[in-house]
């Protein structure tokens, strides 16, 4: 979906994100997983032993909640 490419671009993934697109208009689809790199994957997700996985579930850590790639937003008050 173009629009989450554009988010991911913007958090720091333009070389990642440029491949996917590459392969997506060529129809290559099924080379979509080797282009979601490490980095990429560890940003994005919580992963690995369940040790690991407990201890981001516990102190905060969620999926982009890398400084670079957070996303704030704030209830809007009704007037």
């Amino acid at each position: 979906m173009p629009n989450y490419r554009n988010y991911w671009k913007e958090a720091g993934y333009l070389d990642e994100m440029n491949a996917a697109e590459a392969a997506i208009a060529e129809g290559r689809t099924d080379e979509l997983p080797k282009y979601l790199t490490d980095r990429w994957l560890a940003d994005c997700t919580l992963y690995g032993p369940a040790a690991r996985i407990r201890e981001g579930s516990t102190n905060g850590a969620t999926p982009a909640s890398r400084p670079r790639s957070w996303c704030h937003s704030r209830p809007t008050a009704v007037r």
